[in-house]
């Protein structure tokens, strides 16, 4: 953990919490109850949800000039590894 992600795990389930952080601070209560959730897990399952989500975002990204380029259905490797690198050089703050 790190950052706020402290505060997020202490404020867990309660919805009076989650209510005054959205009115006082944050504005974002579906997030804040997403980060809740997943700080309950353990490291394991956290980092495969992580990672899980982290490869489709760039899997969907990566469709994109594939959908508009090229008519097929097909997945472009090439595609996927550029978009990865750039996300990867682009990214100010991967942590």
């Amino acid at each position: 953990m790190h950052s706020d992600d402290y505060a997020y795990y202490l404020m867990g389930f309660s919805p009076s919490a989650h209510l005054g952080h959205y009115l006082g601070w944050s504005g974002g209560f579906v997030t804040d109850y997403i980060s809740s959730i997943l700080l309950s897990f353990n490291n394991t399952v956290y980092s495969t949800i992580n990672i899980l989500a982290f490869f489709l975002l760039i899997y969907f990204i990566s469709l994109i000039p594939v959908k508009i380029f090229n008519n097929k259905n097909t997945f472009s490797v090439m595609s996927f590894l550029l978009i990865f690198i750039l996300y990867w050089i682009a990214n100010p703050n991967p942590g």
